[in-house]
């Protein structure tokens, strides 16, 4: 005879028992001779540190790392001027550059950059500083 019981914890059931597992969230619990297939209580979600990743130190500090590439863009145009985004990323890991277009986004978001990307090459140039009609007309780099 099997019957499906659920089994929450230890099952402590007087007389001969003997439990065997039967796969995931499933036990085969004989008692007296007869075996009694029983479901192991199983959390209905995962755990908070499965869901929740650990914060990444780039999205707890991206004010400061705003900061960090704003001034990495005003030294290398010395104050003002328009850079294509490839110079700023070249040797980097490819993570980083991501999380450099990231930040390039919010800098633009803040009226800090000006973003726009040649439609031929596709090549994004980043204006820095106080750059009359950026974007309207072919930097010379």
């Amino acid at each position: 005879m099997h019957v499906a019981v659920p089994l929450v914890g230890k099952l402590w059931i007087g007389g001969d028992v003997a439990v065997n597992p039967g796969g995931v969230g499933k036990a085969v619990v004989v008692v007296h001779g007869v075996a009694v297939d029983a479901v192991v209580a199983q959390p209905v979600l995962p755990a908070v540190s499965d869901v929740i990743p650990q914060l990444d130190i780039f999205l707890m500090e991206i004010e400061l790392q705003m900061e960090k590439l704003h001034a990495l863009l005003c030294e290398k145009v010395k104050g003002a001027g328009i850079i294509d985004f490839s110079t700023i990323i070249k040797g980097i890991a490819r993570i980083e550059a991501i999380r450099t277009f990231i930040l390039l986004l919010f800098l633009a978001q803040d009226g800090r950059v000006s973003l726009w990307q040649n439609e031929e090459t596709e090549e994004v140039y980043i204006a820095v500083g106080n750059v009359k009609n950026a974007g309207k007309t072919k930097p010379t780099i």
